[in-house]
């Protein structure tokens, strides 16, 4: 999936296809190409850049195993970002910044 956006706050269709397996291609202002990048299901690339967009796509089209990788990566995180471990990771931050104090 790309998305090309000069200007995006999050982009909800980043997570959408991440939950469908699918890696993201994603220009540096839709702040979901951080999420992507993070939990390696992604590239974020310079706005108005077709030709880092068209390098990207041509890599996961002649590296089938990082294609492979990217989208079990993808199916992973999504799976791991569950309300439970949501808060699991914020009672820890919670007790860190407590104890830090």
């Amino acid at each position: 999936m790309v998305l090309p956006s000069i200007e995006d706050g999050f982009g909800l269709v980043v997570l959408f296809a991440i939950a469908a397996g699918c890696p993201v291609i994603a220009s540096v202002n839709a702040g979901a190409s951080e999420f992507a990048v993070n939990n390696k299901c992604g590239f974020s690339v310079p706005i108005r850049d077709a030709d880092a967009i068209v390098d990207k796509l041509e890599l996961l089209a002649e590296n089938k195993s990082l294609l492979d990788e990217f989208s079990n990566n993808a199916e992973n995180c999504i799976t791991n970002s569950t309300w439970s471990n949501y808060v699991d990771r914020l009672d820890d931050l919670i007790i860190e910044h407590k104890q830090n104090k």
